[in-house]
């Protein structure tokens, strides 16, 4: 969960050739409804009210004149309540010339699974996944990570990339521990470092055959 004074923000990068959902979770633990205002860009796409310990979402078709220049600005900000709050964000990318309806569930052949920190984002597509998982770090660009699998229990697997990252940061792990031999399907968990500033971002990711 991210929280922000006033407000929190995103930078995305989507492709203008699909076409995109956008589910954003708002939750809060402190007392009272909360309410906040979501924006791409300029443009103001709804309000959401949410009550304490109760997540609400708000899920819309995304403009593809927002994404044309390849990036969006997902912006929320706070109307009542302490702090603009917000959950999980996800992204699903669909194929030019497939439907998606505004309430309908997520559909098509990849799903992106964004996680936010503060004002940096990595996309996981897609989770669960199969013999290979990918992750964009884009967002990211001229930072230090270091980016490592764990299982379960806390054991390190094996570290999958350590450096800055670039506009071509796409890491992928290929089921295989340090060693080479394949893993067992099951959950994992995906930590990106930040070297230098300790922050760390973890992510569930499930492998499954």
């Amino acid at each position: 969960m991210d929280i922000g004074r006033q407000r929190v923000k995103y930078n995305f990068r989507l492709e203008p050739d699909y076409c995109y959902k956008l589910q954003m979770i708002a939750y809060h633990e402190g007392s009272g409804i909360w309410k906040m205002r979501v924006k791409i860009d300029s443009e103001e796409i709804g309000e959401i009210m949410f009550n304490a310990y109760e997540p609400e979402t708000l899920v819309t078709v995304i403009s593809p004149s927002l994404y044309a220049d390849s990036t969006i600005n997902l912006t929320s900000e706070a109307i009542n309540g302490n702090y603009a709050s917000v959950g999980p964000v996800y992204i699903y990318r669909y194929e030019n010339g497939q439907r998606s309806s505004k309430s309908g569930p997520p559909s098509g052949p990849m799903v992106y699974e964004v996680h936010s920190s503060q004002d940096s984002a990595i996309i996981i597509y897609s989770n669960p996944f199969q013999n290979l998982l990918k992750v964009d770090t884009r967002s990211l660009k001229n930072i230090s990570i270091r980016a490592a699998i764990y299982d379960v229990s806390g054991r390190f697997i094996k570290k999958l990339y350590e450096g800055k990252a670039s506009n071509n940061s796409v890491i992928k792990w290929d089921c295989t521990d340090r060693n080479g031999r394949m893993v067992s399907p099951g959950v994992y968990f995906l930590t990106i470092e930040k070297i230098g500033s300790g922050d760390r971002l973890t992510n569930k990711v499930i492998m499954v055959r």
